[in-house]
């Protein structure tokens, strides 16, 4: 989630910190609460379902990036009282049911993910006192909106023709854009499957002959669950492309601003199209937490094509100033 303002003098991006500055209960932590309140089964299969489910911290900390750990392995163990019991003759034995099992709890896991979220991010309240940690900020800046919560049209009076939603916002009936970075075929192994040409009979025969019925039964239920991994991917290319009048008009930013972003690998695409599509003297500002992030942030910076004379880092704890304002503009 990242608030990006953009004008000719400035650009502006804020993640999920921006929300969180202003009070509101928006970090993964509190999407695990509302889980806890609203879809106790989501969020007991997430943590029991996850290779870091040791640490319930862990998750939440990266959720996004950790929707890949769910481990199917796990999942699949969960449900193997469905597969064919070798106890009955081969033609007695179900095959079906394994992977329709599989099939439908990725569909539930899902659409509950889906829409546990939404209402999560619709249920969000401001508070009274939410404006006194407001910033300053450019009323005339374009502002590229990684959060959800319309923040920037209820404290600071931004007209929404001026923000672009990169992973669409509440307010709009969009599907709201949540998911890991990974590319599902380092994920996915290759599926065992039969030779193409063999159906009905034919089919059944290959495999009682091959002595692989159970096992084929197995293999169809973890190609089904690869299509989890498919989904919750968030493809960033293809948003990217959808976003595309907007990236084209960034060639007259002068300055751009980080304020809380952790320049995460999922969301490293975005920032390599923005220095795409601006100049090369472009300087930044980017916060930190702890000094510690400095060194990560150059980095990661300096290989997206950033020259370290162009960063300066600002601590988090310097944003809010006297009258509790930052004046960068």
């Amino acid at each position: 989630m990242i608030n990006c303002g953009f004008h000719v003098k400035s650009t502006l991006y804020n993640r999920k910190w921006f929300d969180l500055h202003h009070g509101l209960k928006t970090s993964y932590w509190d999407f695990r609460t509302y889980l806890q309140n609203h879809n106790l089964e989501l969020l007991e299969f997430i943590e029991e379902h996850t290779d870091l489910a040791s640490n319930q911290k862990t998750i939440w900390a990266n959720f996004e990036e950790n929707l890949s750990r769910l481990n199917m392995k796990k999942v699949l163990s969960s449900y193997s009282d469905y597969l064919p019991s070798l106890e009955d003759d081969y033609d007695k034995r179900d095959f079906d049911s394994f992977p329709q099992i599989i099939k439908d709890r990725v569909s539930e896991i899902l659409e509950g993910l889906e829409e546990s979220f939404r209402q999560f991010i619709k249920s969000i309240q401001y508070s009274d006192k939410a404006h006194i940690n407001a910033i300053k900020l450019d009323s005339k800046a374009r502002f590229l909106q990684f959060n959800y919560t319309p923040t920037l049209e209820n404290l600071y009076n931004v007209k929404h023709n001026q923000i672009e939603y990169i992973h669409n916002s509440v307010l709009l009936d969009d599907i709201l854009v949540l998911g890991h970075g990974e590319n599902p075929k380092t994920i996915i192994k290759d599926t065992w499957s039969p030779p193409s040409h063999l159906y009905g009979k034919d089919l059944d025969i290959w495999k009682m002959e091959d002595g692989m019925s159970d096992d084929y039964t197995y293999r169809e239920g973890e190609s089904n669950f690869h299509s989890y991994y498919i989904k919750t991917r968030k493809e960033s290319q293809q948003i990217i492309g959808n976003k595309r009048l907007f990236f084209d008009a960034l060639s007259g930013i002068d300055d751009i601003h980080v304020f809380g972003h952790s320049l995460s690998q999922v969301d490293l695409p975005y920032f390599k199209e923005i220095i795409k599509s601006i100049s090369s003297n472009v300087t930044w500002t980017v916060s930190y937490y702890d000094k510690k992030d400095i060194v990560n942030f150059e980095r990661t910076l300096n290989n997206l094509g950033v020259n370290s004379k162009q960063l300066t880092f600002i601590p988090l704890s310097e944003l809010q100033l006297s009258k509790n304002q930052l004046f960068l503009f």
